[in-house]
C-alpha cells in the first residue's frame, strides 16, 4: 500500500517490511554525493536520487560496515537474486520499515527522487536598450546575470559560453565591454546530475555615439551668411541608429531637430552667432557637444527682373509669349555682385549671363532667381507667390505663364445654306459670325481677310457677303493677349444667281394669247448652283399656293393674272407674271 503525507507523492505500489534491525544503506554510498554521484544529501540529511538512476538497497549492522547486497524473490517466484528498485516518477518517495512487536516503532526512509532539470534565465542589466522588433541592442553598462533554480536537489553549476567559446563556470555577473554582435550560451546541473537544454541568445552591443555633420550652403570662406544661407545636419550611426538630435542658437533653448529640418537662421540679427548640437543614439550613446562659430550680414544685394517681349498680366499672373525674355539685373552698394543665378521649376541653378526664353512648355513656370556679393550674401531666395502680389515678390521669384498657342477659332454662318456634296454654298443675304476663345492669356482680338485683300480686316461683327459671287476662300485670324496668333481657312461659295423660271401650256392657243379652258400650266425652275426650294403662285390677286401640280380649271372667256414667286437654297429670288385669256369653250 501508499503512505505518504499530503501532497507528497509514493512512488511504491508496495510496502518494504524490514523485520530485523539494521541499517539500510545505498549502492550511491558517499558522503554528500554531487551531480556526479547522481545523489545529494544537505545538511538536514534529506537524500535526493536522480530519478533514472536505479537504487540498490545494502544493509548493514553498523553505520561503518559497507554491507551487502539487499537480495529478494518476487512473490511468485522462487529464485532469489539482486533487482535495483526504479523510481517511477518526480516526486518523494517511501521506504517503511514496519515493527510488528511494537507498531510505534515504525519508519519512513524517504527518498527525493529528482527528474527535473534545473530553470535558468538571463536578466540583462542596463538602462542602454533597444528592440527593433527582431534584434536587441544595448548600449554601455551591460551586465548580464544568469538565475537559476531547482525545486528538488538544488542547482550545482551553471555554466556559460562567450561568443561560440569554451564553456565556464558562471560565478558572476558577466560584464560585456565589446561592441558588435554578440552571443551567449548557458545551461544549469542539479546536485543530481539534471542537466538543462543550452540556451543561446544573440544581441547587438553599440558603445558607438552618432556622428552629427553640419551642412551649409550659402558662407564665405570667413563664415559670413546671408538671410538665403541653409543650415542642417546630417547624423549617422554605425549600428543600432540616431533617436534624437538636439541644437540650440546662441544661449537659446535646445530643440529637437527633424530630419531634413532647416534650422531657422534667417531672422538672425546682423552679428556674431553661434550653433550648438549633439545627437543620441537608441541606446543612448551620447555625442560630444559641438559648436559652429559666424557671423550673419542681412544687407543682400538689390534685384529686378525685366520682360523683353510679349506679355500680359493679369492681377498676380503675368503671361509670356514663346518670344518673350527675362533679364535680371543686380545691385551691390558694398562688396560688389559676384554672380547672378537663376532656376526655372527648381531645376539646377544656372548662372546668369544674359536674358534667357522661357521653357518650350506651355503651362506655369517658376523663376527662382538670386545675386551673390562677394562676401556670400545671397538674400531671399523663396517667397510666397500665392499670398503676396507679383510686383512685390518678383524681385526674388517669377510666376511666369508661357503661353505657346493662339486662341481657338470657330466660325457659322447666320442665314442660309446648301451643301453640294464637300461643297458649302450660301446667298449673298447669309453672313459668317467668327468667335475665339483663349484659355491662357486671353482672346486680344479677331481679323479676317478674304483671298483677294492684301490686309487683315477687323471683325467687328457678322462679314457681310453681300457683294461676293463665286468661289471664296476666307481666312479667320484671331490674337491673344501675347500676340500668339492661329489662323484657319474656310471655302464656300456664294451663290448670287436667281433661278431661272418658265411656263408651258399643255396646248397650242387657239387665238392670241388665248387658250382653251381645259389647258393646263407648267411650270419650270432651273437653278445653276443650288435647288429650288419653294415656288409659288396667285391667280388674279388670290392668296399664294405653292406650286404642286399643273395648273388648271380655267373658266371660259376669262383674262387671267398669274404671278409667280421662286427662291432657291441659299434665299435667291425670282418673280414672274403670266398673263392670257381663255376662249368660250
Amino acid at each position: 500500500m501508499r503512505d505518504a503525507p499530503m501532497n507528497m507523492k509514493t512512488i511504491f505500489a508496495k510496502n518494504y517490511w524490514i523485520l530485523f534491525s539494521c541499517v539500510i544503506v545505498f549502492q550511491t554510498y558517499g558522503q554528500n554525493g554531487g551531480s556526479e554521484k547522481g545523489f545529494y544529501v544537505d545538511e538536514e540529511g534529506k537524500y535526493y536520487h536522480r530519478l533514472n538512476l536505479p537504487v540498490y538497497i545494502r544493509i548493514a549492522s553498523s553505520p561503518d560496515d559497507p554491507g551487502v547486497l539487499l537480495s529478494g524473490k518476487k512473490t511468485t517466484e522462487n529464485q532469489v537474486q539482486t533487482i535495483p528498485i526504479q523510481l517511477d516518477g518526480h516526486g518523494i518517495h517511501y521506504l517503511r520499515h514496519v515493527d510488528a512487536v511494537d507498531p510505534q516503532n515504525t519508519f519512513f526512509y524517504i527518498i527525493h527522487a529528482d527528474g527535473k532539470a534545473p530553470q535558468t534565465k538571463s536578466v540583462y542589466i542596463t538602462p542602454n536598450r533597444f528592440f527593433d522588433g527582431k534584434t536587441f541592442f544595448y548600449g554601455k553598462e551591460l551586465t548580464i546575470e544568469l538565475q537559476s533554480s531547482d525545486d528538488m536537489a538544488g542547482v550545482e553549476k551553471v555554466f556559460i559560453a562567450r561568443d561560440g567559446g569554451q564553456d565556464s563556470l558562471y560565478n558572476a555577473p558577466l560584464a560585456i565591454h565589446e561592441e558588435g554582435e554578440r552571443q551567449i550560451s548557458y545551461y544549469a546541473i542539479d546536485r543530481v546530475g539534471n542537466r538543462s537544454a543550452v540556451t543561446t541568445e544573440k544581441f547587438v552591443v553599440d558603445l558607438t555615439p552618432p556622428q552629427t555633420r553640419l551642412q551649409v550652403t550659402g558662407i564665405s570662406d570667413s563664415k559670413v551668411i546671408s538671410t538665403s544661407t541653409r543650415f542642417y545636419f546630417f547624423m549617422e550611426d554605425n549600428i543600432v541608429g540616431v533617436a534624437k538630435t538636439f541644437y540650440k542658437i546662441d544661449e537659446g533653448t535646445w530643440m529637437v531637430y527633424t530630419p531634413g529640418q532647416i534650422l531657422p537662421t534667417e531672422k538672425l540679427a546682423e552679428g556674431e552667432h553661434t550653433i550648438y548640437f549633439y545627437s543620441v543614439d537608441k541606446v543612448n550613446n551620447r555625442e560630444e557637444e559641438q559648436s559652429f562659430s559666424f557671423f550673419m550680414d542681412r544687407t543682400a544685394p538689390i534685384m529686378s527682373a525685366d520682360i523683353l517681349g510679349d506679355k500680359f498680366i493679369i492681377g498676380n499672373q503675368v503671361y509670356f509669349s514663346g518670344r518673350t525674355k527675362l533679364k535680371l539685373t543686380a545691385l551691390d552698394n558694398k562688396a560688389g555682385i559676384k554672380g547672378v543665378f537663376y532656376s526655372i521649376d527648381d531645376g539646377p541653378v544656372q548662372k546668369y549671363e544674359e536674358p534667357f526664353y522661357m521653357p518650350e512648355k506651355p503651362g506655369l513656370h517658376i523663376v527662382r532667381y538670386f545675386a551673390e556679393d562677394n562676401i556670400g550674401n545671397s538674400g531671399v531666395y523663396l517667397t510666397d507667390t500665392k499670398t503676396k502680389p507679383f510686383e512685390e515678390v518678383r524681385q526674388n521669384i517669377s510666376a511666369v505663364y508661357v503661353d505657346l498657342t493662339g486662341p481657338v477659332i470657330k466660325s457659322r454662318y447666320v442665314g442660309k445654306t446648301f451643301q453640294r456634296a464637300r461643297q458649302t454654298f450660301t446667298g449673298q443675304q447669309t453672313s459668317i459670325e467668327i468667335t475665339a476663345v483663349d484659355v491662357e492669356s486671353g482672346l486680344q482680338r479677331i481679323n479676317y481677310r478674304f483671298e483677294d485683300q492684301t490686309e487683315e480686316q477687323p471683325y467687328n461683327g457678322l462679314i457681310s457677303l453681300a457683294d461676293r459671287i463665286g468661289k471664296q476662300r476666307l481666312e479667320l485670324i484671331a490674337y491673344d493677349n501675347v500676340n500668339n496668333r492661329n489662323a484657319v481657312f474656310i471655302e464656300f461659295w456664294v451663290d448670287g444667281n436667281r433661278p431661272q423660271l418658265s411656263h408651258r401650256f399643255s396646248v397650242a392657243p387657239v387665238g392670241e394669247n388665248t387658250y382653251p379652258t381645259y389647258a393646263k400650266l407648267f411650270l419650270t425652275v432651273q437653278d445653276e448652283d443650288t435647288s429650288p426650294q419653294n415656288i409659288f403662285y396667285s391667280i388674279n390677286g388670290a392668296p399664294l399656293v405653292p406650286y404642286q401640280a399643273p395648273i388648271s380649271g380655267f373658266k371660259k372667256n376669262t383674262s387671267y393674272e398669274i404671278k409667280v414667286f421662286v427662291e432657291d437654297a441659299v434665299g435667291n429670288r425670282s418673280e414672274e407674271v403670266i398673263t392670257f385669256q381663255t376662249a368660250d369653250f
